[in-house]
């Protein structure tokens, strides 16, 4: 389970119930997270629709910390506003990855 907001990505385990602390947070400066609203997993990358920053981050899967991110997919031709939602295109096109967002 993942708990994305304010900044921070919190990775809890699947079977997690009660009070029980995240396996690992990616949050700090580095990570260029706010207001993250949306995550999807592609093999091991996690890609989080960033709308405070109008960007898309890529983290490894297994990311901890204070980490920058990967790669980050923004910029005046994306036409990225304020992106909401990620998936990916598994049953039509399997390499593309598809933001919705406003403009």
């Amino acid at each position: 389970m993942v708990q994305y907001a304010e900044g921070r990505i919190r990775v809890y385990p699947r079977s997690a119930q009660g009070d029980t602390p995240p396996l690992r947070t990616i949050a700090g400066p580095a990570t260029g997270l706010a207001a993250a609203v949306d995550i999807a997993i592609r093999g091991n990358e996690l890609f989080v629709a960033n709308s405070g920053f109008g960007n898309v981050l890529v983290f490894p899967l297994g990311g901890d910390g204070n980490i920058a991110p990967s790669r980050v997919i923004g910029g005046a031709a994306t036409g990225f506003n304020a992106p909401f939602a990620i998936d990916f295109g598994i049953y039509m096109i399997p390499d593309d990855v598809f933001v919705d967002g406003f403009e």
